[in-house]
Order: C-alpha cells, then sequence, then structure tokens
C-alpha cells in the first residue's frame, strides 16, 4: 500500500483534550456540517474540530484514502 503526504480537511475527535479520531472531509463546509451533527448527541468530555492539516495519507484495499498520521 502506498503512503502519501498530502493536506486535508480533516474532522478532528478530541476526548479530554487527546485526539482519538479524525476523518478525511471533501471540504471545509462538509466538515463545519458533520461537526454540527455530531456536537448534538456528544457528552461534555467531547470536541470536535475541522482543520486543514497535513497528513501522511495510506491507501485501503477499496482504494479510498485514509488518514495514517498527522503531521501538522
Amino acid at each position: 500500500m502506498e503512503t502519501v503526504i498530502s493536506s486535508v480537511v480533516a474532522l478532528c475527535m478530541f476526548i479530554g483534550g487527546v485526539l482519538t479520531e479524525h476523518r478525511i472531509q471533501p471540504a471545509m463546509s462538509d466538515c463545519l456540517k458533520g461537526k454540527r451533527v455530531a456536537e448534538r448527541s456528544a457528552n461534555d468530555n467531547i470536541e470536535y474540530k475541522c482543520e486543514k492539516v497535513k497528513v501522511e495519507l495510506e491507501e485501503n484495499i477499496d482504494g479510498s484514502k485514509a488518514i495514517k498520521k498527522i503531521i501538522e
């Protein structure tokens, strides 16, 4: 599987201030919409942020891209 460095918009979930999950979003507007939806059902420990980040991407077996590691 190929690893690529790229800048993407990511929806990041923090639990207790620690980054626990991140998902690639097609655009900032899609990210903000997803953030609003997620915050409706989240408890006080969970925080969501939309950020443009530099990441290391990997290709999944189905050809989709996933964030392997956030660089910046």
